[in-house]
């Protein structure tokens, strides 16, 4: 909307309201007068004079109560209406027909600025209609032209009252029909200036077309130059741009042209090398043959691919990717060649570090395990031819696990690269040290003449490895143990020499370390025993196929039971009842002795409620716990659920501790021990004098016995110094108020010394074997009826 418009408009609503103050009295409809600058809003949106006068009458209330009311227009010198309104009409065109006074007509004739105003006693023919007449008292007459065609509108009152009503609004509908003329002279200017324009715009396509229609073969012609001159421009921006070096020479392998890439690689300028052959760049590294295969290919194929080494201007010799080909002309005669070439460089020392990272071991930089496979099987080939003997050593640290968590992960490396360059330090030229893994490695020991040879060289190296190394600081001492295969004797292969060797290094670490030991068969048969026995192991603990034998324990002055031993058995569907020295140390190795350790509390705490519920008398039941049992933070939950779950009293359980672990975790063993004893249960220390104990310790520790180890008992009263042990034992344990028990009593005499030194209880063959649950229940009966 045009800004003076808008303007207009708040000018017309203020007359309005200013209108609505001084005639409300006159009119008494002041909501018809607000409805007239609603008109006027409408006027500035119609889109032409016919909507306007429609809403022009729709709106004022007082105009649809006058008898009549029509819009008109002049067509040919006749008055002619283009809308009514008729109260009386029920609906439908009502068939008017006007004989307006001179003065209303000529006033609707005036072309330049028809008046306004009011007629006054109108002869009754003034109007008719088809269904009557109208007697008229009073006509409002609101001419207006447009484009040289006058139009109007008229109202007709019928009494004076209403022809007082047009008279006070005369003014105001004077104002809105002079906003809706403008309207309507600007619309049909928007029409005429709208016809015109689209009148050009035909005179613009039918000269656009001509032109075009004109353009189009210079066009073509146009494209067809710039498409030969593009793809020379781009053949040349290609050429120069390419990251790959391209050298062109004619059919006498002259070269004619180079570029930049070519200088970039070579160091040589286009003027250096024009004229010349590509000869200049030869490095010396290919014979003649390579060339001349070359040059076939290139005239039988018209290509060749392959790489080969050429020299810069400085000298520097370089690897590249070269790519020739052929151009013929239309006979089919060679006018040229050309080759693009790369400089493979950087690709040949990413492949060289693969390569390393492949076969070596990252953290020593000795080869790894792929690479030691590799020479052991050439130099397996080669003693082979020449029926010679090489030998394979595994060199394994003793105890790493315990010096690694002692110093740090990042000690620990350092020291394993030490050792790494000590082994080398100590091998020959034509020997190979490796790093399989972890704190392994292999060694491979050419031309060794026997096995005394091999044997001596791992000797020699373990004394070496022995010296303290300096790591951060300080002196870190380790010792090492090695298992050593001989071929041909020990495998043929390989897989076989490194296994054979892995067993022996095996049993080295078994027989105490710092040590060597050579592969024999009956190492194989032993390894293949364990790993049967474990794997049978694994299955066990999953089919519940252990059970619990019971070992009574006596008092030695009076006689009495004081409890049993619990002791697991591995009751095998093919083997029958297997020994637990067959299967504990194995359980121990691979952790499954928490499962198994955890199973022997819970059903030795059902069967001693068990023995209750049949009759007999509370007996006390003891169980071994393990070393991982113990380091676990599981343990003394799971003593605690064993208990509650079982119904069994606390003090009727006894848990026996391996002096071994109390001295490597003295700290940890002592809280796990006081929250065991909160529980209410008896703490043993089994297999007492074997660990060389710290008597500063054992005070702290709150147990209420000590377990003599049967190594002990064995030989009394043969060997003095076990008697010796026994007695010194007994009399710590009674001075630290502990009950002192003795295992592995097997005769009368070892019985009765042990009596002589007041030993509290026994146990062993001399008194019972471990039995059965049920069979306990039995002799336990029998001893009750004596």
């Amino acid at each position: 909307m045009p800004d003076r418009l808008e303007a207009r408009c708040r000018e017309l609503e203020e007359q309005l309201r200013i209108a609505l103050s001084e005639n409300e009295a006159i009119t008494g409809q002041a909501e018809d007068v607000l409805l007239l600058g609603k008109v006027a809003e409408a006027v500035l949106e119609a889109d032409a004079d016919q909507r306007i006068f429609e809403k022009f009458f729709e709106s004022v209330s007082i105009l649809k109560d006058l008898p009549y009311g029509a819009h008109f227009e002049m067509d040919d010198g006749q008055l002619s209406n283009r809308s009514e309104y008729a109260a009386f009409l029920d609906s439908g065109t009502s068939g008017a027909r006007l004989a307006l006074p001179a003065d209303v007509d000529t006033a609707l004739r005036n072309r330049d600025d028809p008046p306004f105003g009011i007629a006054w006693d109108l002869p009754p023919e003034c109007l008719t209609f088809d269904r009557g007449e109208l007697a008229a008292t009073a006509i409002l007459a609101l001419p207006f032209a447009i484009r040289n065609r006058p139009a109007g509108v008229v109202v007709f009152a019928d009494d004076v009252r209403d022809a007082t009503q047009l008279r006070a609004l005369l003014p105001l509908l004077q104002e809105m029909v002079r906003i809706a003329r403008g309207r309507l002279e600007q619309l049909a200017l928007m029409k005429e200036l709208s016809e015109l324009n689209r009148a050009l715009e035909r005179m613009v396509d039918e000269r656009t077309a001509a032109l075009a229609s004109t353009n189009r073969a210079l066009e073509e012609e146009i494209v067809e130059h710039r498409e030969a001159q593009g793809s020379l421009r781009r053949a040349a921006t290609a050429f120069e741009n390419t990251s790959e070096g391209v050298i062109i020479a004619d059919s006498s392998e002259r070269i004619v042209a180079v570029n930049r890439a070519f200088t970039e690689v070579t160091g040589y300028e286009s003027g250096e090398v024009i004229g010349k052959t590509p000869r200049i760049l030869q490095s010396g590294r290919h014979d003649r043959a390579f060339y001349a295969a070359m040059w076939r290919s290139i005239r039988e194929t018209g290509r060749w691919q392959g790489e080969l080494w050429n020299r810069r201007k400085d000298g520097a010799i370089y690897p590249e990717l070269l790519n020739v080909s052929v151009v013929r002309d239309e006979a089919g005669g060679v006018t040229h060649y050309v080759g693009v070439f790369s400089d493979i460089s950087a690709m040949k020392e990413s492949e060289a570090r693969f390569d390393h990272l492949a076969h070596y071991d990252a953290l020593t930089d000795l080869p790894n395990r792929l690479l030691f496979r590799a020479r052991v099987e050439h130099a397996v080939a080669q003693a082979h031819r020449r029926t010679r003997q090489l030998a394979v050593l595994i060199i394994g640290v003793d105890g790493f696990k315990h010096l690694n968590e002692s110093l740090g992960h990042p000690a620990g490396d350092e020291l394993l690269r030490r050792l790494a360059s000590r082994l080398h330090g100590l091998t020959r030229e034509s020997d190979t040290v490796a790093r399989l893994g972890g704190d392994e490695y292999a060694i491979l020991l050419e031309g060794v003449t026997d096995s005394e040879s091999a044997g001596l060289v791992g000797r020699n190296m373990l004394e070496a490895i022995a010296s303290p190394f300096e790591i951060e600081g300080r002196e870190v001492f380790l010792t090492c143990s090695a298992g050593i295969s001989l071929f041909p004797d020990d495998g043929a292969d390989f897989t076989v020499l490194l296994r054979n060797a892995e067993v022996a290094l095996h049993r080295a670490k078994s027989a105490g370390s710092n040590t060597y030991q050579f592969y024999t068969a009956e190492m194989t048969r032993r390894a293949y025993e364990r790993f049967v026995i474990e794997s049978d192991l694994r299955r066990a603990v999953q089919r519940r196929e252990f059970v619990l034998h019971f070992q009574p324990q006596f008092s030695l002055g009076s006689g009495e039971l004081t409890g049993v031993e619990a002791l697991a058995r591995w009751q095998h569907p093919e083997r029958g009842l297997v020994a637990p020295d067959s299967f504990i140390p194995i359980a121990e190795e691979t952790g499954l002795i928490e499962s198994l350790g955890a199973w022997a509390v819970r059903e030795a705490c059902y069967q001693a409620v068990a023995w209750q519920a049949e009759g007999l008398p509370p007996i006390r039941v003891a169980v071994n716990l393990s070393a991982r049992q113990i380091a676990s933070s599981h343990l003394v939950e799971v003593v605690a659920s064993a208990l509650r779950e079982s119904g069994l009293a606390a003090d009727m359980l006894e848990l026996e501790i391996t002096e071994g672990f109390l001295m490597q975790h003295p700290e940890a063993a002592r809280e796990t021990l006081r929250e065991l004893k909160n529980l209410g249960v008896t703490l043993a220390i089994d297999d007492f004098g074997t660990g060389y104990s710290s008597l500063s310790y054992l005070k702290l520790y709150p147990v209420d016995k000590l377990k003599i180890d049967k190594s002990f008992v064995r030989d009394i009263p043969f060997r003095p110094d076990d008697e010796a042990i026994a007695r010194a034992i007994i009399t710590l344990g009674h001075g630290l108020s502990l009950k002192i028990v003795a295992e592995g009593v097997e005769t009368e005499a070892q019985a009765e010394f042990l009596r002589a030194h007041s030993c509290d209880e026994v146990q062993g063959y001399f008194y019972c074997r471990p039995m059965p649950a049920a069979e306990l229940a039995e002799f336990l009966r029998g001893r009750a009826t004596r």
